[in-house]
């Protein structure tokens, strides 16, 4: 019959992509000495990471121009308010002005003109007044609006970035496998990102103690987690690269 071996095509694209990324995977020592991946990996990762990082600053010039788009749009809800409450306020006071003026042609002496001076001023701060707190009822409530609806496209645009990145980060390690002489079918099976969608948010499925039983395993990733922290990172790539090296 036919002799298969470990250098037979298929057989041999299985290992090659299974080699590539379960090697990627483990740690050379207890102590997660530094480099833990071999070429191959460490050649898959620096162009994931190129293309993650050019589609993450695509996606923040994206991110900017909405937010250009949240502050204008909130500048002219405030000018249609503010011009708003002016016009009413200006018909209002007219209204008050023409009857102070047509009770002062029938006053009947300089006592009456004062009284009538006088509610004229009350009545007219009391409007004042009164508009002013209309115009900041009406901001509130407006504000409140546009806060849900940025909120609501603000969620929609995340959404769609992580689609994105995780869309791309799967068809960059497959074109890595592919160069690699992995067959292209074949590569699309093997994936360090299996999801096809950002994960819902859950609770653990299991508790700490099933995982370990000494904290002090995690000396090295927090150390290492320090060490990033107290550095800056230009990019959100650049971060997770750092803490995921």
């Amino acid at each position: 019959g036919t002799h298969l071996d470990s250098q037979s095509v298929s057989i041999a694209h299985a290992m090659k992509a299974q080699q590539m990324f379960e090697q990627g995977r483990e740690k050379i020592s207890s102590t997660h000495n530094f480099p833990a991946l071999p070429p191959d990996i460490l050649h898959a990762r620096e162009e994931v990471r190129r293309a993650q990082k050019s589609l993450e600053e695509k996606q923040r010039e994206e991110e900017d121009k909405l937010f250009v788009k949240f502050r204008v749009d909130r500048e002219l809800e405030e000018k249609k308010i503010e011009r708003e409450v002016i016009d009413e306020w200006e018909k209002k006071l007219q209204v008050l002005t023409a009857k102070y003026e047509d009770d002062l042609r029938r006053k009947k002496d300089k006592k009456t003109e004062r009284e009538l001076t006088l509610r004229f001023t009350k009545e007219k701060a009391e409007l004042e007044q009164n508009m002013t707190l209309k115009r900041d009822k009406k901001r509130e409530i407006v504000r409140k609006q546009l806060m849900e609806k940025e909120q609501e496209t603000t969620h929609s645009l995340v959404s769609k970035f992580s689609k994105e990145m995780i869309n791309l980060i799967q068809a960059k390690e497959r074109e890595v496998l592919v160069e690699n002489g992995v067959d292209d079918q074949l590569a699309a099976s093997y994936s360090m990102i299996q999801l096809s969608q950002p994960p819902p948010p859950q609770p653990p499925c299991r508790h700490k103690r099933d995982l370990y039983e000494d904290p002090s395993i995690f000396e090295q990733v927090d150390q290492q987690a320090i060490t990033v922290a107290e550095s800056e990172q230009t990019s959100y790539t650049e971060l997770i690269d750092q803490l995921t090296y």
